[in-house]
């Protein structure tokens, strides 16, 4: 009785405190910030998310004179932080990017009128994507740019550091392995700076780091340490990798800007692939169009995903050099076939360009169309008498996308789907032999497209998609 009548008493005075209502509000903000990774990835499929909390394992050595490699204790976060404004302002093009001072997301209607800042009351319609610090607007609604001077709200990511449990020695070095290649300031580890508190001990390190590796040597003395020594460390990239935040979406499909043209796996979203340590099982289709425009399609739901999803690519390769031999020529222009479609430069064939090592001042005028290259002289009339070889690159032709039309029901002729992402496809791209699926009818297609759509010159709704024995399926 003497235990309830103190707990109403506590509730009383809880409810006489002038800072209850702040007080809870701060504790229930700080508690869905803290619990955003540990729901389920979707808010519309919480089934597809796992809620099975991590535990958090002290990896110690086994013997305090052991100086092996030992695992390590890492800890990333990732979580929403504070609302920020970006003024993107006006654009007399199709598309403009700004870069803030922190990296953010933006929900992609969050141009629109009633959403934006602005109090613009025009019905410009924005796609607005975000990478990091970059944020994009595209206007969906014209061709054009827009006057007014747009401004969004978008939400600013916290990432925080890779904590790395070196933990105790017997032996003036220890080394353990991170379970993500990391780079850690070598004073990471002296009093005040290193992440485990105990703060009475001026114990010295030069902290070490190469790739998942981490080593502490004491400075201050030869021996060992005692204290469970723990540090913070920040995420490497490695050389020709390439970090891309997708975020997260309230759609199916959510595409973003990389700041370089990039090459991702397709499964570079799931879980053990991609980069946010978000446990859910969410599984993606990543792809790339125009060489840096990164798009993920959740496919085990038909929703979105809470996750801030992160996803690792590579730099793609540098074009090739291909070397084209034109040879001497009777009359003043000469056309060859390169082994590979190629760009040129116009003067490839002048001395001190040119890959034959002939001495004549001779000059060319050099122009391609896919794989054919021709050499004009341009200081005389003639043809020339050297062996004429120029330096070329490869033209890397654009990724290929599958688009799957499927079959039109009854009397309807045409059909439209949206693709999820801007294509280029031929007319043709529909009719036997050019098709993807393997139906022999000698059906014939005019295959058009605008914006992200697929199939779009009718101007009717999106279809919904349902399976089918043969479905119409493009190679774009």
């Amino acid at each position: 009785m003497r235990l309830f009548l103190s707990l109403i008493g506590i509730a009383a005075a809880l409810q006489e405190s002038p800072l209850q209502d702040d007080s809870l509000s701060l504790l229930q903000r700080k508690k869905h910030s803290e619990n955003l990774e540990d729901e389920d990835s979707s808010p519309h499929d919480r089934r597809a998310a796992s809620h099975t909390p991590q535990p958090r394992v002290n990896h110690t050595s086994a013997s305090l004179g052991s100086s092996h490699e030992h695992s390590a204790l890492i800890e990333y976060k990732e979580k929403s932080g504070a609302t920020r404004n970006v003024r993107i302002g006006n654009s007399n093009s199709n598309n403009r990017c700004v870069n803030v001072p922190v990296p953010v997301a933006c929900n992609a209607n969050s141009g629109d009128r009633g959403i934006r800042v602005n109090g613009h009351n025009a019905n410009d319609r924005f796609d607005i994507s975000s990478n990091g610090n970059r944020v994009c607007a595209r206007r969906l609604d014209s061709n054009g740019g827009w006057g007014m001077q747009l401004e969004v709200s978008c939400q600013e990511i916290v990432t925080g550091p890779v904590n790395v449990r070196i933990d105790n020695s017997g032996s003036n070095t220890k080394c353990v392995n991170a379970p993500v290649p990391v780079t850690c300031n070598a004073n990471s580890g002296d009093r005040g700076i290193r992440v485990n508190n105990p703060n009475d001990y001026s114990d010295r390190f030069e902290i070490t780091s190469n790739g998942n590796g981490v080593c502490a040597r004491r400075l201050d003395s030869n021996g060992g340490w005692g204290m469970h020594l723990e540090v913070a460390c920040r995420e490497a990239v490695p050389p020709g990798q390439v970090q891309v935040l997708i975020d997260n979406s309230g759609s199916n499909t959510r595409c973003v800007t990389a700041d370089e043209p990039v090459v991702c796996a397709t499964n570079a979203g799931n879980l053990g692939n991609r980069i946010n340590m978000h446990r859910a099982g969410d599984t993606f289709d990543i792809t790339v169009t125009g060489g840096n425009r990164v798009c993920a399609r959740r496919t085990d739901s038909n929703g979105g995903w809470g996750m801030h999803l992160r996803i690792q690519c590579t730099q793609p390769p540098p074009p090739q050099v291909v070397n084209v031999r034109v040879d001497s020529s009777g009359t003043n222009n000469k056309c060859v076939t390169a082994p590979v479609p190629v760009t040129c430069a116009t003067n490839a064939g002048d001395l001190g360009n040119r890959v034959n090592g002939h001495g004549a001042a001779d000059t060319f005028d050099i122009t391609t169309n896919g794989d054919r290259v021709c050499a004009m002289r341009t200081d005389s009339n003639g043809g020339w008498g050297m062996r004429l070889e120029i330096s070329c690159t490869e033209i890397v032709p654009p990724a290929s996308v599958h688009v799957l039309i499927d079959a039109s029901p009854g009397s309807t002729n045409t059909r439209c789907v949206d693709a999820g992402q801007e294509l280029v496809c031929a007319a043709n791209a529909g009719h036997l032999g050019n098709r993807i699926n393997s139906h022999g009818a000698a059906d014939t297609f005019d295959i058009t497209t605008s914006g992200t759509q697929g199939l779009w010159p009718c101007g009717l709704d999106p279809v919904v998609l349902t399976p089918n024995a043969s479905p119409l399926q493009l190679w774009l």
